[in-house]
């Protein structure tokens, strides 16, 4: 309070026009206070809010430009996971399709065994047609033996039977070949002489 009444008692005690240079003095301090203190603070907090603003609006416009890039990408993945559900379906399909083949061909898989249950099988249809194996010989063949890659059914042995016996019983042991589920083709038939007799048969496979 006594500092409000002194500067009221110096303004009293003043002429009119000192008063005003007075006022016009305090006025232009605060106007140097302000120009060269407050203002460029100001600027200089203006300026970087503005700088802020930008580099947020920047890095809005950049975020909205991924944005519309992965939602690009999403779509085309779920477009391409419909494509690979759908052929996924298809090759289930096919795969069910193919072992159902696969297990009516079981009587063209060639394997030792059946090999040498032919051979044995071939021994007593000689022996009940009153036949008598003179000799008998055979070679195996394996998926190389196909002429192309895309071959499905290849050759897997040749045999060689040798016979002895009546030519009326060689004829019904030829039949008993014919007549087999096996994939067995008569490829070669000769009559030696009229007890001796040579067959060629060939039996095929699957290629697996």
């Amino acid at each position: 309070m006594k500092a409000l009444k002194s500067i009221d008692n110096y303004f009293y005690t003043r002429t009119k026009r000192e008063a005003v240079y007075v006022y016009l003095l305090i006025a232009i301090l605060i106007g140097f206070v302000i120009f060269y203190f407050i203002y460029p603070k100001t600027q200089m907090y203006a300026k970087k809010q503005h700088d802020l603003y930008n580099e947020l609006l920047t890095k809005k416009s950049s975020l909205e430009t991924t944005q519309r890039v992965l939602l690009a990408r999403v779509t085309l993945l779920n477009k391409k996971i419909k494509e690979l559900t759908s052929q996924l379906e298809v090759l289930k399909k096919q795969k069910t399709f193919y072992t159902e083949l696969t297990s009516l061909l079981n009587f063209a898989n060639f394997d030792q065994y059946k090999w040498a249950q032919l051979v044995k099988e071939s021994v007593d249809a000689a022996k009940n047609e009153g036949m008598k194996v003179v000799k008998i010989s055979n070679n195996l063949y394996d998926d190389q033996n196909a002429t192309k890659k895309t071959d499905f059914l290849v050759k897997r042995m040749d045999m060689d039977i040798y016979l002895r016996g009546d030519y009326k019983n060689f004829i019904f042991y030829v039949y008993n070949f014919e007549n087999r589920k096996d994939l067995i083709k008569v490829s070669e038939i000769n009559v030696t002489s009229p007890t001796k007799y040579y067959l060629k048969i060939s039996i095929y496979g699957f290629v697996k």
